[in-house]
């Protein structure tokens, strides 16, 4: 084995796993798992909750928002079962029982398939090839339907008493029901809700809502299968509408002063895109913005050695160093400026 170790992780591999540190204080691990902790009710009829700074800097996502100019705006909360996609180790929560250990993985990939395509009819081919299937060869019809039955029985009935996981058609059609939600479309409408949004308080919410639902790097545990994952696009198209968020998110927060808000959304993108120089300039424009030199040069030094991990002997654009000398400049105009006053 080859362990790898730097100051965001180990990794242990070939085994594929990342084990991160604690660097959160007590104040601010309280505040995660406040963030994670399940939404209480609400009545979707009248119910209304007023955002203030309490959600922007820390408490519950709330599960509906009015803007001071009465806009009612409703977030999508989890379905009856929801598909945890933006993971190291995909789940299903919400099951009324536990998938049988042999069948669990492909029940969870199948299912995870079938509510990204949400509203369409799969085929059982393109199931048995693209999900189910290797390399090798196409899984089996048979392997196919026990596997969906095992994940039909695990999830049981929505309130309403119809299936989650409808038997496949005569045709051989699959899909999932509507009470089946999945972190990915929470997170990209939560995301596009908060850049719409006219009022700070509720775009900031919105946008930390969205970057709340990343638990790690996706998939990082996922040893076999979802291989579609990349080949379809939907991790690219995540993260891209993740990283915009974060960014989004990070000057909301530079213009209320909320400097660790913004950090951590850069933290939660870049889980998704860990390479990505739009990143990068975010963080060092939040690090100027604090007045923090010191964070601005070791932002500078970890683009710098991520693009020369991705592309060893690579150099960040011209764009970014272009940034950064010009941040640094400020910075040191502003220190110099600080020493004189004194």
């Amino acid at each position: 084995m080859t362990v790898l170790v730097d100051r965001n992780a180990a990794s242990i591999h070939p085994l594929g796993r990342t084990v991160r540190p604690h660097l959160m204080g007590a104040e601010t691990s309280a505040v995660i798992d406040q963030l994670v902790a399940q939404p209480p009710a609400v009545d979707p009829v009248g119910s209304r909750t007023a955002i203030d700074a309490e959600v922007v800097t820390g408490h519950d996502p709330v599960a509906a928002v009015v803007a001071p100019q009465d806009e009612h705006i409703s977030l999508p909360g989890p379905g009856t079962v929801e598909v945890r996609l933006l993971t190291a180790t995909p789940r299903l929560e919400g099951l009324c029982e536990t998938l049988a250990p042999n069948r669990a993985r492909r029940a969870i990939e199948l299912v995870a398939y079938l509510a990204l395509h949400a509203g369409d009819d799969v085929t059982s081919d393109r199931l048995r090839t693209r999900v189910l299937g290797s390399s090798d060869a196409d899984a089996a019809a048979k392997t196919l339907f026990n596997i969906a039955a095992a994940a039909r029985r695990a999830m049981g009935l929505d309130p309403a008493g119809v299936a989650l996981f409808p038997a496949g058609s005569r045709t051989g059609l699959y899909r999932v029901s509507e009470g089946v939600s999945v972190d990915v479309h929470r997170a990209a409408t939560l995301a596009t809700e908060g850049r719409a949004a006219k009022d700070p308080d509720v775009a900031m919410a919105l946008l930390r809502s969205a970057l709340s639902l990343v638990e790690g790097e996706p998939l990082a545990n996922a040893l076999s299968g979802y291989g579609w994952w990349d080949a379809e696009g939907h991790g690219a198209r995540i993260a891209a509408v993740l990283v915009n968020a974060a960014s989004d998110l990070a000057a909301l927060a530079v213009d209320a002063g909320l400097f660790e808000l913004a950090q951590w959304g850069l933290g939660q993108a870049r889980l998704l895109d860990p390479y990505s120089e739009a990143i990068s300039r975010v963080a060092m424009q939040v690090a100027a913005a604090a007045g923090d030199a010191d964070r601005l040069r070791q932002e500078w030094r970890e683009c710098r050695r991520r693009i020369d991990e991705l592309d060893p002997g690579s150099s960040p654009s011209p764009r970014t160093e272009r940034l950064y000398r010009e941040l640094a400049h400020g910075a040191l105009a502003g220190v110099t400026s600080t020493a004189g006053d004194q």
